[in-house]
């Protein structure tokens, strides 16, 4: 046993998964090591295939330790499950759905959030994910709900919960902006280092989901089991096949605005010398 399946052991993830997914009544799925944790989800039009992913490194470097904040992590990786279908809600937004739905949880099961919180707070924002800051706001957000749903004995539907997440975005649509959000990448993260962590997960993410389904179909038990995990197979490999020529054209469009950019610095530089140069034979 390594240090980390010590911090965390087998029995923690179990029934911190099957916690998030008794709170939003989905059924539990296959758990597997991955790059990170995640959710996998297949045919969207169904829960049923879903595969959750799990890294104690991971964890336990974020700090991540405890079953409450387990919890809570999963419960974030259900909430895109339970969000399977819903077009109205994508991107940033649904990660941000998918912190307070955190929230939600916390609140109406007494939940412990302060471990994941303060995880949760030091995270870098990015073209994907929102920054820390905005998310610890959405989590905080979901637990005044819990409160109120509990004080005005209103029932807890995932589409009341859904609905007040559209006061939250509302209230918070400034910071959520394109120009905000590009501000803030600017600030936070260079455009090399920004293509590595756009792409790389992604990519990671569909080479395990092929891996796990090329096992599963040599173990199928019929020609139909099989041919739905062959069918899994391709797709993640398709998406790896995608993900990888997305980043070879964003890494070719980076050179082009670096070469770009240094070009641009030699005629402002070649300007500042002339003008000085004019300065003196005057």
């Amino acid at each position: 046993m390594d240090i980390y399946e010590f911090l965390i052991p087998d029995e923690a993830i179990t029934a911190s998964v099957g916690n998030a997914c008794e709170f939003f009544g989905l059924p539990e799925v296959p758990i597997v090591n991955s790059e990170g944790v995640c959710v996998w989800s297949n045919d969207t039009q169904t829960t049923l295939d879903d595969v959750f992913g799990v890294n104690r490194e991971q964890l336990s470097d974020m700090g991540i330790i405890s079953e409450d904040s387990i919890t809570l992590a999963y419960t974030h990786e259900c909430a895109h499950r339970a969000l399977q279908g819903y077009d109205d809600i994508t991107g940033i937004n649904e990660e941000l759905a998918c912190d307070y739905f955190t929230g939600i949880h916390a609140g109406l099961n007494d939940i412990d959030s302060s471990q994941f919180e303060e995880a949760l707070g030091k995270t870098t924002g990015g073209e994907t994910h929102p920054d820390g800051e905005i998310r610890v706001k959405a989590v905080e957000y979901g637990k005044q709900v819990a409160e109120e749903i509990q004080a005005q004995g209103i029932s807890p539907t995932f589409e009341y919960c859904k609905d007040r997440f559209e006061d939250f975005m509302e209230t918070h649509s400034n910071s959520l902006s394109p120009v905000a959000l590009f501000e803030k990448e600017q600030n936070d993260i260079s455009f090399t280092g920004h293509i590595d962590d756009l792409y790389d997960p992604e990519i990671k993410s569909a080479h395990d989901r092929a891996a796990y389904h090329h096992n599963q179909a040599k173990n199928a038990q019929s020609e139909e089991e099989w041919e739905r995990y062959y069918d899994a197979e391709t797709e993640a490999l398709n998406s790896e096949d995608y993900w990888k020529r997305n980043k070879a054209e964003a890494e070719s469009e980076h050179k082009k605005m670096e070469a770009a950019r240094e070009y641009q610095d030699t005629l402002w530089h070649s300007a500042g010398i002339s003008k000085i140069e004019e300065i003196y034979r005057k």
